[in-house]
């Protein structure tokens, strides 16, 4: 019966973890109140789909998340606009060839 509870509490524990949230983000209690710099931001990367996502800085945000001082406005396939302290500001993936070996 002992071990039933152990492996129960064990189950418990893991899936809490699971559902805790992102790993490589602080905990909501110990987030920081600092807001971005218009020119410390960076557009990551877009993950298209029927709900768009922008990673701004490592974070995963969609049309009309706020983060800190700013709002996503728009999402598109390879810019986002975002207002950043009133004033509007769109930020482009950078984008990178990859050329195939010619053999």
């Amino acid at each position: 019966m002992t071990k039933w509870w152990l492996m129960l509490a064990g189950c418990t524990v893991l899936m809490g973890q699971a559902w805790a949230g992102d790993p490589t983000q602080p905990p909501a209690g110990e987030r920081s109140a600092v807001a971005v710099q218009a020119g410390a931001l960076t557009l990551q990367g877009v993950i298209w789909g029927r709900r768009p996502l922008a990673i701004v800085n490592g974070v995963t945000l969609h049309a009309g998340d706020r983060w800190r001082n700013l709002r996503v406005i728009r999402i598109e396939r390879n810019r986002v606009l975002l207002d950043v302290d009133g004033q509007r500001r769109w930020l482009s993936v950078n984008a990178m060839r990859i050329r195939r070996n010619q053999r």
